[in-house]
């Protein structure tokens, strides 16, 4: 991955996780249920730990001791927090909190593709 595509990454990573973390529908003192709040809560935590994986895996791909059982061990997460979310929001009304995920699901894609990429290309 090329220094700039690696840094606009970076940049995209921070400012997705700081819009889910400024959110106003994920507050949690929003006038929803108790149901509501917890399920809002914990895509809430998915998105940002699917932010987590995707920039570790980016980051220690880059590393010459990344070995394979670990990137096999991130991928995995990566995977079964991408389906988790979008299983979320299936049940999710708020056009806002929609938006941040489907963004966070595309970055993540669009992220590991170029990842995919550059390892076929080296």
């Amino acid at each position: 991955m090329q220094e700039q595509t690696f840094g606009r990454y970076l940049n995209e990573l921070e400012a997705l996780n700081n819009e889910i973390g400024k959110c106003p529908d994920f507050d949690t003192k929003a006038q929803i249920s108790q149901d509501d709040m917890l399920r809002r809560f914990d895509l809430n935590r998915t998105l940002v730990n699917l932010l987590h994986y995707t920039t570790v895996h980016m980051v220690r791909n880059r590393s010459n001791d990344y070995d394979a059982e670990s990137a096999r061990w991130i991928s995995g997460a990566i995977a079964s927090t991408s389906i988790k979310a979008k299983r979320a929001l299936e049940s999710e009304t708020a056009e806002s909190i929609r938006a941040l995920a489907a963004r966070t699901v595309d970055l993540t894609h669009e992220i590991l593709t170029n990842i995919e990429q550059a390892e076929a290309a080296a």
